[in-house]
């Protein structure tokens, strides 16, 4: 057997306890229907297994020209233990390749609160914002969405704690600190300098690897702040550069609808 046999049924037997999932109602060429509502439905909840699961049907979406996008169903769920994509599929009525597992801390929270559409950056984009109650689920899905993002919005609770982020994350210089909180500085100056130090060290790598760069031709790690505070104020989480790119995809698609 091939390699590419031993990793196409390997993939296939892989088990995983989220997924989300998306497809058209009607297809679009064929006309052909692509999903039946009240069989989807029976399927989510006939199956114990299926734990928790929220889905909306857009049908209130735009593209930037204005043209409506073709109606769909969005959701995810979360397995009381892992199952293959194929299990999953036949019950819900969806193509396999249209159930994708989510991974990662934090997935199956971000993951619904896209369903309506209502994140910072979403909107950004011009998106509809889904009501609350266009969502169907078995769960509390908005406790879900509320616990996960105001432990991530939670703020240190003493200056220095304070102090010792914004160095980290380049809101804030060494000088800064010096001038605005000068017995922090007096104190703890040697532990804030290598902060200070591991910022522009990380930040300068990035900037080379993204090629951003100021208009005399330097490293623009000022950039790379800007968009990690944005990544903060959108709730996006995961690694400096992949909150980056997700900030830097949000400004590029804010600034094309302007355009538009």
């Amino acid at each position: 057997m091939s390699s590419n046999n031993n990793t196409a049924r390997k993939a296939g037997t892989q088990r995983f306890r989220m997924m989300k999932f998306t497809t058209r109602l009607i297809h679009p060429e064929t006309g052909a229907a692509l999903l039946n509502l009240d069989e989807f439905e029976h399927g989510l909840d006939q199956h114990k297994s299926i734990k928790e699961y929220a889905w909306v049907l857009q049908d209130k979406d735009r593209h930037l020209d204005k043209t409506p996008v073709a109606t769909h169903v969005q959701g995810a769920l979360r397995l009381q233990d892992g199952r293959t994509l194929q299990q999953v599929s036949s019950w819900i009525g969806i193509a396999e390749r249209l159930v994708i597992p989510l991974k990662g801390r934090g997935a199956f929270p971000t993951y619904l609160r896209y369903l309506t559409h209502e994140a910072p950056s979403e909107q950004a984009k011009g998106k509809h914002r889904y009501d609350d109650s266009e969502v169907k689920a078995n769960f509390d899905w908005r406790a879900v969405i509320d616990a996960h993002f105001a432990r991530s919005r939670e703020q240190p609770t003493d200056t220095l704690s304070q102090v010792m982020l914004d160095l980290l994350n380049g809101r804030m210089s060494l000088a800064q600190v010096r001038e605005r909180y000068p017995l922090i500085y007096a104190n703890h100056h040697p532990k804030l300098r290598k902060l200070e130090a591991d910022w522009r060290e990380t930040a300068r790598f990035l900037a080379i690897a993204l090629n951003y760069e100021d208009e005399r031709g330097n490293l623009d790690l000022n950039r790379i702040a800007d968009l990690k505070s944005l990544a903060d104020q959108l709730g996006f989480q995961g690694t400096l550069e992949e909150q980056c790119r997700h900030a830097a995809k949000v400004q590029a698609d804010t600034a094309a609808t302007a355009r538009v």
